[in-house]
């Protein structure tokens, strides 16, 4: 009798197993009222209050990641209402509500009120990161993946495993694993710094105008150097009110060969804490590539609460648009980069880069371990990307880890 029950115990064990199998779900999110495709979204999946994998959906608003076929996905965006959604219900598109928005057409705020609300936005991180040394923050680790164009082929796939301690910008980052893969013949522009834009700050204890530097926004006199306005507010008169700042800096009071910034500060009312940074800029962001005719960089980072009230980059999104003559032919060059916060440790210390370090050298420095990279969830986004990835990995592409090129140009 002990041995049957023994058995039935396990029979009983082996099918709940089998009940609670783990998968990868994938799924498009979309905008309720518009039916379009919402970008950005944070997507965990969860199992007894278990985290089993993260992501961000895509500018098509797809995702894909690991779970749990009893278990459930939150999606969560700054514009929309949060969701919950069980696995066994999981259809091909997820609904998301938006949240109330309204435009400031009836209430004109003044100026002076704007600079003093930003000002004391600027006082609170000031006080909380000043003399803050990168020990004091918590160390996360990031999954960076860069997809480049050439005339519209894809030329290049990147990715790459980080961690790296984190407070309102990302300084130094370990390396932990990385994987690159390039058409030879038609990767005309190579970059060294693909990830440049994770360092930026919304916010910054030095004056603005310095000269081949990117200029955060909101420093002590941003007002001298800033046009500045209240854009909208999100969810208003509610716990999660957030006010959009636009902000375009003034033309006459740049230096020359500054890197200055234009774009939208999204600050939650209630303690002042930044949520969303999303800027633009069409200054020069690759050297060695001749007559640029034109370019275009936008950014959207992403913040979630951090150690002693103060945020932690939880993603930073990445669109670069250049056109320019090479060898008497016009070449659009496109690429799009997303890192995002993932739970996922590494026991390994891995290889800490310096900020000018070359990224595909690194990354060529590193073990290339395929299993790794198959079995891996967190790389399996989309239909498309997939087949990006299938595609360099039949013709064999990863793994070589060469990147020599003639007319090579780095950032």
């Amino acid at each position: 009798m002990a041995i049957f029950r023994l058995i039935t115990i396990f029979i009983l064990c082996f099918l709940t197993d089998i009940a609670k199998a783990q998968m990868t779900v994938s799924a498009r999110i979309l905008d309720a009222e518009t039916q379009q495709p919402v970008p950005m979204v944070s997507v965990g999946a969860f199992s007894d209050n278990t985290v089993l994998g993260s992501t961000i959906s895509n500018a098509d608003g797809d995702f894909m990641v690991e779970a749990d076929s009893t278990g459930y996905i939150t999606l969560s965006h700054i514009s929309y209402q949060t969701n919950r959604v069980n696995i066994a219900e999981l259809g091909e598109t997820i609904l998301l509500q938006p949240k109330v928005i309204e435009l400031t057409e009836i209430v004109v705020i003044p100026r002076s009120a704007i600079i003093r609300e930003l000002t004391t936005v600027w006082e609170k991180y000031t006080k909380l990161l000043n003399k803050k040394k990168e020990k004091d923050f918590p160390v996360q680790t990031f999954y960076y993946r860069q997809l480049t164009q050439n005339n519209d082929l894809n030329t290049e796939y990147l990715g790459c495993f980080f961690t790296a301690p984190t407070s309102v910008n990302i300084k130094t980052l370990t390396l932990q694993e990385g994987r690159f893969a390039r058409i030879k013949k038609d990767s005309l522009i190579q970059m060294a710094n693909f990830f440049a834009f994770s360092r930026i700050r919304p916010f910054s204890l030095e004056t603005a105008k310095r000269k081949n530097a990117v200029n955060p926004f909101l420093v002590k006199d941003f007002e001298k150097y800033y046009d500045v306005r209240l854009s909208r507010i999100i969810s208003p008169n509610s716990d999660d009110e957030v006010k959009v700042y636009q902000f375009i800096p003034y033309q006459e009071n740049i230096s020359e060969n500054a890197f200055m910034l234009s774009g939208f500060l999204y600050v939650r009312t209630k303690d002042h804490s930044i949520v969303q940074l999303e800027a633009n800029s069409n200054n020069a962001a690759v050297r060695g590539f001749p007559n640029i005719t034109s370019q275009q960089i936008h950014f959207t980072v992403t913040y979630r609460e951090g150690v002693e009230s103060y945020p932690i980059v939880e993603s930073v999104k990445c669109e670069m648009e250049i056109e320019g003559l090479y060898q008497g032919q016009t070449y659009q060059f496109k690429a799009q980069s997303i890192l995002f916060a993932a739970d996922y440790s590494f026991q390994s210390k891995g290889n800490k880069m310096n900020r000018m370090d070359f990224l595909l050298k690194e990354v060529a420095k590193s073990k290339y371990n395929q299993a790794f990279w198959d079995n891996n969830p967190i790389v399996k986004r989309t239909q498309i990307e997939q087949q990006v990835l299938d595609d360099f990995n039949q013709l064999g592409y990863f793994g070589n880890m060469s990147f020599e090129l003639s007319g090579e140009s780095s950032q």
